[in-house]
């Protein structure tokens, strides 16, 4: 049987009694008469029967809620990455799935209380940083981490945190992906039948009361607005604008709920089909599995051969450029043009030895519950060779910032090389010390990153940076594009910054189109939010650009 008890499996019949081992795990077909149906009914569980408490209805409304902030809060934030709006979605998710695991009875461990405090400190994130890269990782990041921590809140095997992840992401929500209509609509257990009696008794005639009243107001509204013409004029306006806001408002939103609906079925369904399989884990029977480690180490050991090989000449060839000035170097190869070249080559390089590394990880056949002392050899020449690639790599990159200047997109790729640097050493501690969890490391790391590139300044780290060996005469001005490619925690670097005693510096090349005047220019509306984009850099920069609007008017 899955996992998630999405199917099941059948059951090996007891052959040291009468053949009755399905039929003493689940209940027998009520349109059975016997003979070869009973022999069928052995061999045909029927699945549990689901059960829905009153807790269920509540949870299935509010991922219905849920789905339809998601949906307005992606089409409006695909331009800026997200804001106040994202971060109070997210932490209504992470909440929605805590409590729910845990009024189901669902502990977890020590790793799920990690994650559950991980996804609250992402979802935080959302305001705090102007940053549409850094926040478009931690959408996907903090997404992830909460499906994990629904999945791994009832987990009974030890497969890997992978296997567990695309479990929890591709299979187990859609495994109960009606059961939120069936929360909403269906009977639930322990129903208080006084407290549906009062509902009957109040409510219901309430309801009716206020719908015979709606055409009995509408008529004599109309009535009054034909007696009196300020009355018909101010009841008109409000039609009017009702019926504005109905067509703008209603309509559109009607139809993305709609469409969110399916976005509410799977945060519904992701928690639920846990609670299902762990209510039901008793009348559900295990099948034999079959091991995924299905490749043997001589076959890994060929594979890597030649990788190595090829990444032995590579890297003894960048020795030689390093450790000879250059010299060695063709004519019409210059410096600046090998710090230029391969960068984003390596760095796909060494993202698709990691992913080899992995899958030799995962499907090689293990020897007493260890990987083979041969592959370990390999896996660790393997990592270290593309060590020298990163190192390679980040080498080219900063004689590249050198010479010209800093970017977004080479500072970002920097930090993933580094990230990457330090899961290849965890991978080679890990041969040595095989309980270290790679995952678990790699998912700390991105976590501490995302939420350091959150709250360091980036940005105005780069802008500092380009200004300062701008003046020292080392690079070029930036100019306007790469400024307005920064967020706004640069604003502040910009407006702080002396430029006027930069200009009289005779040996630095001043842009003459006034580019600083030109970039607060651009600037002025930058505190033009609302609640999908409102962030506290982007804030705090507005009130800078306004103060300096205010000094250049009075001056």
């Amino acid at each position: 049987m899955s996992d998630n008890g999405c199917w099941y499996e059948k059951n090996q019949l007891n052959t040291a009694g009468n053949n009755i081992g399905y039929q003493n795990n689940f209940p027998m077909n009520p349109y059975s008469s016997g003979g070869v149906n009973q022999d069928f009914n052995r061999l045909t569980p029927m699945k549990p029967v689901r059960v829905y408490h009153r807790y269920d209805r509540f949870f299935a409304a509010a991922a219905l809620v849920l789905g339809f902030i998601m949906i307005k809060v992606v089409i409006n934030t695909a331009s800026s990455g997200g804001g106040f709006l994202t971060t109070v979605l997210f932490l209504a998710i992470t909440l929605f799935n805590y409590f729910y695991c845990k009024k189901s009875g669902m502990i977890g461990s020590g790793d799920t209380k990690f994650i559950f405090l991980a996804a609250l400190v992402l979802s935080g994130l959302f305001i705090v940083t102007d940053n549409y890269y850094v926040k478009t990782i931690d959408f996907w990041l903090v997404t992830f981490s909460n499906l994990y921590f629904v999945y791994a809140s009832y987990n009974s095997n030890n497969n890997s945190i992978i296997h567990n992840l695309l479990k929890a992401v591709l299979i187990s929500p859609f495994c109960e992906f009606l059961s939120l209509f069936e929360a909403l609509f269906s009977k639930h257990e322990k129903t208080d039948k006084n407290r549906t009696g009062g509902l009957k008794r109040n409510v219901i005639p309430v309801l009716l009361g206020l719908a015979f009243s709606i055409p009995v107001c509408a008529a004599v509204m109309v009535l009054l607005s034909s007696s009196d013409q300020n009355f018909g004029r101010m009841f008109g306006k409000i039609i009017t604008e009702c019926f504005d806001r109905f067509v703008d408002k209603f309509v559109v939103n009607a139809f993305l709920f709609v469409f969110s609906i399916p976005i509410g079925m799977y945060i519904f369904g992701a928690v639920y089909s846990r609670a299902y399989k762990m209510n039901h884990e008793t009348e559900l029977v295990h099948g034999s599995k079959k091991s995924k480690r299905i490749l043997p180490s001589s076959a890994c050991n060929a594979f890597l051969t030649p990788l190595i090989m090829i990444y032995t000449a590579f890297v003894l060839t960048q020795i030689s450029y390093l450790f000879n000035t250059f010299d060695t170097l063709n004519e019409n190869f210059s410096y600046s043009e090998y710090a230029r070249s391969g960068f984003f080559e390596l760095c796909f390089v060494a993202m698709i030895n990691l992913s080899v590394i992995s899958a030799v990880m995962f499907f090689i056949k293990l020897k007493d519950r260890k990987l083979p002392m041969s592959v370990k050899l390999f896996i660790i020449m393997f990592s270290v060779l593309t060590l020298c690639l990163i190192v390679t790599a980040l080498v080219k990159m900063m004689m590249y910032i050198n010479i010209y200047g800093m970017t977004p997109l080479r500072v970002y790729t920097s930090i993933f090389m580094i990230y990457l640097f330090v899961l290849f050493i965890v991978l080679i501690f890990k041969q040595v010390k095989f309980r270290i969890s790679f995952t678990k490391i790699a998912y700390s790391l991105a976590v501490f990153a995302i939420a350091a590139m959150s709250l360091i300044p980036v940005d105005g780290l780069i802008a500092s940076y380009n200004i300062e060996k701008f003046k020292q005469g080392k690079i070029g001005w930036m100019g306007y594009a790469a400024m307005e490619e920064l967020d706004a925690s640069a604003v502040r670097v910009f407006a702080g910054c002396d430029f006027k005693a930069v200009k009289k510096n005779s040996d630095i090349n001043y842009p003459e189109d006034h580019t600083i005047e030109r970039y607060f220019e651009s600037k002025e509306n930058i505190g033009d939010m609302d609640i999908y984009d409102f962030n506290l850099t982007r804030y705090f920069a507005s009130l800078i650009v306004k103060e300096k609007t205010v000094k250049q008017e009075n001056y």
